[in-house]
């Protein structure tokens, strides 16, 4: 647990840095798409293997791990081809199947979990329920303040959604095993899943905008779940 938690302070660091010497001294946009793309693509190779190899994917936990890294693939060819390419189509249908694939796997988890006796009580459903509702708040701001509409609307809004929805899936397990390591493990997981939805709306605000600002926090933010994925797949454990 200390491991993760230094592993991504220090990425939090690194690209806090990275963003400001964007600021002063411009870089080139493809370094902004190639980087989080390369980590992506490492987190899935570092995660697939530990579930196949390592884990096994006969336990729950290697299942788990094996659906967070085919998430991880997709969003790196997502990036890839948006950079390579410039195809969004593409782009859009590869981020849709990145998070199909993890919301599918925590689903399945937090079944798992109701068979084996762990239940919400009232007041886990209470706080899940103001959290989601804060989570929407802040996605309509933030839409609000940097979004231009543009002929993506229909796409972007599954975007969201879909980013929303894993967001939201991850929080029953985070309640379910409050007050452990395993609790403190899940809530890494949604607040990873929530800043890659921020990352994802500020991305697609560059789209509607091509502001350059939208774009490098985006890129930061992206690589810094890519690190965070890394990190996670090699020191801790999704039980």
């Amino acid at each position: 647990m200390g491991a993760i938690i230094f592993f991504l302070s220090i990425s939090i660091l690194i690209y806090l840095v990275f963003f400001v010497y964007s600021l002063v001294y411009p870089i080139s946009p493809i370094y902004h798409f190639l980087l989080p793309g390369i980590l992506f693509l490492i987190a899935h190779l570092i995660g697939a293997s530990v579930a196949v190899f390592i884990i096994g994917l006969n336990s729950l936990r290697g299942k788990l791990f094996f659906g967070m890294a085919s998430g991880y693939l997709f969003f790196a060819i997502g990036i890839l081809i948006y950079l390579f390419m410039k195809n969004e189509i593409l782009f859009y249908i590869s981020f849709y199947i990145a998070y199909l694939f993890m919301i599918a796997y925590v689903f399945y988890e937090a079944f798992e979990y109701t068979r084996r006796g762990l239940t919400l009580d009232f007041s886990d459903i209470l706080q899940i329920t103001t959290i989601s509702t804060l989570i929407v708040i802040f996605i309509i701001l933030i839409v609000s303040y940097t979004y231009k509409l543009d002929g993506r609307l229909f796409f972007n809004v599954v975007l969201i959604f879909l980013g929303f929805l894993l967001t939201l899936a991850l929080l029953p397990p985070v309640f379910m095993h409050w007050g452990g390591s395993i609790g403190f493990e899940w809530l890494l997981i949604a607040i990873g899943s929530f800043i890659l939805l921020l990352s994802n709306i500020l991305f697609i605000s560059y789209l509607s905008t091509l502001n350059l600002i939208f774009l490098k926090i985006a890129s930061s933010l992206w690589s810094i779940v890519g690190l965070g994925g890394i990190g996670a797949f090699i020191f801790g454990e999704i039980r």
